[in-house]
C-alpha cells in the first residue's frame, strides 16, 4: 500500500507546476533510547502559502530571492497550529527546526521535534493541515517507533483524527 501512494505521489509532484490534487505526509518518529519525537512534513510550496494566507497576507515566496523574513516562523505557526498532537493525555508542542525544498522543487519539507519525551503508550493527532483551504485535501501520516512503521492513515478533512497505541 505505502508503495503504490509512494509511486503515485512520485508520478504527480515530478512537475513542479500547477497539480491537480492536494495532499501532505507527515511522518513522526519517536526514537524511545533518544527520548526524541520527530516529524518531518511535507506539503507543495504553493499549497502551503495558500493556506498561510488565511491568517496573514504576506507573500512568502518559499525558495526563492525574495523570501520572506517571516517565512519560518509563520511555517512554525501554522504547523503547530492545525498539527495537534498528544502523548497520553498531554498536548504538545514541537520545536521547529527549519525546511529545506524538495528535490523535485515542488514541495518543502518542514523538521520538527520534541526533545527529552518520556515514554508513553499512545500518541492521538489531529491533522486539519490545509483542510480548511482546499476541499479535496488529503493528509498522509505514517507514525513510526525507532524507524519501523508502527501505524499508517490517510486523513481528511471529516476523518482528520487518530489514536495509536504505541
Amino acid at each position: 500500500m505505502i508503495q503504490i501512494i509512494t509511486f503515485i505521489v512520485l508520478v504527480f509532484a515530478s512537475s513542479p507546476s500547477m497539480h491537480e490534487f492536494h495532499l501532505s505526509k507527515t511522518e513522526v518518529n519517536y526514537k524511545p533510547d533518544q527520548k526524541a519525537l520527530q516529524l518531518t512534513v511535507h506539503m507543495f510550496i504553493d499549497d502551503l502559502e495558500e493556506g498561510i494566507k488565511s491568517f496573514d497576507d504576506e507573500k512568502l515566496r518559499l525558495f526563492e530571492n525574495d523570501e520572506s523574513i517571516k517565512s519560518d516562523s509563520l511555517i512554525n505557526f501554522y504547523i503547530n497550529n492545525y498539527l495537534k498532537i498528544k502523548l497520553d493525555d498531554s498536548e504538545i508542542e514541537l520545536n521547529y527546526l527549519g525546511k529545506e525544498i524538495s528535490d523535485d522543487l515542488a514541495g518543502v519539507w518542514s523538521y520538527l521535534e520534541l526533545e527529552n519525551v518520556e515514554p508513553f503508550e499512545v500518541i492521538s493527532i489531529t491533522n486539519l493541515l490545509l483542510t480548511s483551504t482546499f476541499e479535496d485535501q488529503k493528509n498522509i501520516i505514517n507514525i513510526k517507533v525507532n524507524n519501523k512503521s508502527k501505524a499508517f492513515h490517510i486523513l481528511d478533512k471529516n476523518d482528520n483524527f487518530k489514536v495509536i497505541n504505541i
